[in-house]
């Protein structure tokens, strides 16, 4: 029984990585650099850890920006993060206050066909496209 339950959490772990580092690898391809500033609109999911995680992977940081806050403290921690994309769901898109931030719909049939594209390996340190490590942050 406690092996049965232990593969199965290792396999959801499994599971749960390549999902992240799928996104991770095409947030790359969206021009995520390392350091770079994400917004994050996603209802609390399992969606949610993935992008987390993707957006972590890519070497970037997450802005929390929760559907349930009013429109002007969203527009002011986009302003204030100056974050330049914004992964969300297709549902939340409207309730952004978008000015020039690329968005990525990580719920669009469109994406989940393309992510299933890439690679659910982790991201080498060479896509990172990380500054000499004495200059790094």
């Amino acid at each position: 029984m406690t092996l049965r339950w232990s593969l199965k959490i290792r396999n959801s772990q499994q599971r749960l990585n390549r999902k992240a580092n799928r996104r991770a690898h095409y947030l790359i391809d969206q021009g995520v650099k390392s350091d770079d500033l994400v917004g994050l609109c996603i209802e609390r999911s399992f969606d949610m850890i993935i992008g987390i995680l993707g957006i972590l992977k890519a070497g970037a940081a997450y802005v929390p920006l929760d559907p349930s806050y009013p429109h002007d403290r969203l527009q002011f921690i986009l302003n204030d993060s100056q974050a330049r994309t914004i992964v969300t769901q297709s549902t939340l898109i409207d309730s952004l206050p978008v000015t020039n931030q690329q968005i990525v719909t990580l719920d669009s049939s469109e994406t989940k066909v393309l992510l299933r594209d890439y690679s659910p390996d982790n991201i080498g340190r060479q896509n990172l496209q990380l500054p000499p490590a004495n200059q790094h942050m």
